[in-house]
């Protein structure tokens, strides 16, 4: 438990003239009142103290008389989104965290959950596709513009890229690239930066590095993802992660199960061990999505104008250099085949 937070409990036998000093002190303008055993009890906010004093109550009375008894609080292990959505229900500005006890463990308030920073990282999303696999949905518009719960797939995307403090965008189109420009024009509407790499000839999922400006690449590690995703990863601690290890790049990973519809035999030589009945089978796939260090750029210039981001990936582990894995436990799909679209909207369907 920190000293700042510390400084927000307060018995309930405090007196609210000496509370409203304190209140007057903090930039959450609430306190927690708490037991001996730091156990939420309520909670005295700065308005909870304006009211008092209209209903002419004696400053000299303990806080108990005024707090709310019956306070809003979230458990510790809630997701920062639930959390959020829990506050903007309720219309709190701020929220206690408390343990499995009911023991405070933190404050949160809405500012600090929903202040991004900016961060200096490039992104470039490859929507150069033709979408075959998603014929006829693709016969009339480009796959990055098929629409799934409210706006189109890459919309989805560069909004939760935007909430997570990245602002300066390249897309690579070539398939219908004119109806990618109109609709995303210079990012604005989003409150960020967007520009374009026309690719003349299809380049794979990787050949558009090469003909990214030097102030594109920048001189932080940047991201290249496809655009055919559905995901709530967070972007933000992938580019930590990333920072935190030594390597060059950084492949996502997706846990893809699946059920073998079989009985497997176990086998030691010629004698059986055991028969598993429909086992489920545990593999990290490759999830689309890529953290690359400007450091690479030269080895990238030698590559053919064509490649896609898994021949850097086999490259950098041919020469003995490092490439680091992040495990997306959020939810991710890949969107490139009709039953995987449909899926996908329906998983979006059933979450709202």
């Amino acid at each position: 438990m920190t000293t700042q937070l510390n400084d927000l409990l307060i018995d309930q036998e405090l007196k609210i003239i000496d509370a409203m000093e304190l209140i007057g002190k903090t930039s959450a303008r609430i306190l927690i009142i708490v037991d001996k055993n730091k156990r939420l009890i309520g909670t005295l906010t700065d308005g909870d103290i304006r009211r008092a004093i209209i209903d002419n109550v004696d400053m000299e009375s303990p806080v108990s008389k005024v707090m709310r008894k019956d306070p809003v609080s979230a458990n510790y292990n809630i997701s920062k989104n639930e959390l959020i959505s829990l506050m903007s229900d309720k219309n709190l500005l701020a929220i206690p965290i408390v343990d499995e006890n009911g023991k405070v463990r933190d404050l949160e308030t809405l500012l600090d959950l929903t202040k991004v920073d900016e961060l200096p990282n490039n992104v470039l999303i490859m929507a150069g596709g033709f979408g075959k696999r998603l014929m006829p949905l693709t016969s009339n518009k480009p796959k990055p513009l098929l629409s799934i719960e409210d706006g189109p797939l890459l919309e989805k995307l560069i909004e939760n890229l935007s909430e997570s403090g990245f602002k300066h965008i390249t897309i690579a189109i070539h398939y219908k690239s004119e109806m990618i420009k109109d609709y995303f024009q210079d990012g604005s509407k989003w409150g960020i930066e967007i520009d374009y790499i026309e690719e003349i000839e299809p380049l794979g999922t990787g050949g558009a590095i090469k003909l990214l400006s030097k102030s594109k690449i920048g001189k932080f590690p940047f991201l290249v993802l496809n655009a055919d995703l559905v995901t709530r990863v967070n972007f933000k601690s992938l580019i930590e992660s990333h920072n935190e290890s030594s390597s060059l790049a950084t492949i996502c990973a997706s846990q893809y199960e699946q059920t073998i519809p079989y009985g497997v035999l176990r086998i030691d030589g010629s004698s059986l061990t055991a028969i598993d009945e429909k086992p489920k089978e545990k593999f990290f796939i490759n999830a689309g999505i890529y953290v690359v260090s400007p450091r690479l750029m030269n080895d990238i210039r030698s590559f053919d104008d064509k490649f896609d981001m898994t021949d850097l990936i086999q490259y950098l582990l041919k020469v003995n250099k490092s490439v680091s894995v992040f495990p997306i436990h959020e939810y991710w799909i890949d969107v490139g085949e009709i039953n995987h679209f449909n899926q996908a909207k329906k998983d979006l369907e059933e979450q709202t």
